[in-house]
């Protein structure tokens, strides 16, 4: 008995032969144009093959479903993304955070649109509704942060590092979670103009990661803005010296940009 071309299509789809998968749902649809489950699956596809024409095929696909789930408008959120239709992709991820509003998955990818949309202030709201665990309050952290509340996200930052001890997880994760926070924490501080307490964190990362480059570039812009300027240029000029070619690349455009840099000390730090 031969095959269904809906069975071909899941077989080649565990296979990785995708345009063979392609192929078998564009026949499943000649046939079947009401069967929503092809409709889905072509369009989820579509969306990892992902050029243009393929994505507004996704979305007519989509469309195309009667009774849509949750699943089907975050379907459609990951399209309108790829598209960089974000008013779009939020409007979908809203659509299918209403059908399923206890989704923690959902509601994290709705504060991540939102977010990326420059809707800070509805993505804290959300954040804020949730259970206060070390998850959303990093959450809440980061956004306050983006929102210039570097005060807030510091206590918020203290929060999590205070939790993360508590947390079932490996120390691996554990670890690298505080290596996080330790550096967001930092950036904090250095927002509020703290030069010692933001150096203090670094330092603690680096005991998580006594190599990594940016946090020992990071110290020492540190210190020089804390008035220690011959001290913090060595240690920068000398994290920039054994740094990869791109890390070296990121790290002087980063100077370029940063708003806290006397130019002097730009200028120094580039010489």
């Amino acid at each position: 008995m031969p095959y269904s071309p809906m069975e071909l299509a899941n077989a080649f789809l565990q296979t990785g032969e995708y345009d063979d998968a392609l192929d078998a749902l564009n026949q499943q649809i000649a046939e079947k144009p009401d069967d929503s489950d092809a409709r889905l699956l072509r369009a989820s596809l579509l969306i990892r093959l992902g050029d243009a024409t393929q994505l507004e095929q996704a979305i007519a696909d989509i469309e195309a479903v009667n009774n849509p789930s949750a699943e089907t408008y975050r379907l459609l959120s990951l399209a309108y993304e790829r598209q960089q239709q974000l008013d779009k992709a939020v409007y979908a991820v809203r659509k299918a955070h209403d059908l399923q509003p206890d989704d923690e998955r959902l509601t994290e990818r709705l504060v991540t649109l939102l977010r990326d949309n420059h809707e800070i202030d509805e993505a804290i709201a959300i954040v804020r509704e949730q259970p206060r665990t070390w998850r959303w309050l990093q959450w809440e952290g980061d956004l306050l942060l983006e929102a210039g509340n570097a005060v807030l996200a510091v206590a918020r930052y203290g929060l999590v590092l205070a939790q993360l001890n508590d947390v079932d997880m490996r120390d691996d994760y554990r670890n690298a979670m505080k290596l996080r926070l330790l550096s967001a924490r930092a950036t904090a501080y250095r927002r509020m103009q703290q030069y010692d307490l933001a150096i203090e964190h670094y330092k603690a990362a680096q005991i998580l990661m006594p190599n990594d480059i940016t946090l020992k570039f990071n110290i020492g812009v540190l210190e020089a803005l804390n008035g220690n300027l011959d001290n913090g240029l060595a240690i920068a000029k000398d994290a920039l010296d054994n740094a990869s070619n791109t890390m070296r690349d990121l790290l002087t455009e980063a100077i370029r940009q940063e708003d806290d840099l006397p130019q002097n000390l730009q200028v120094a730090l580039l010489d």
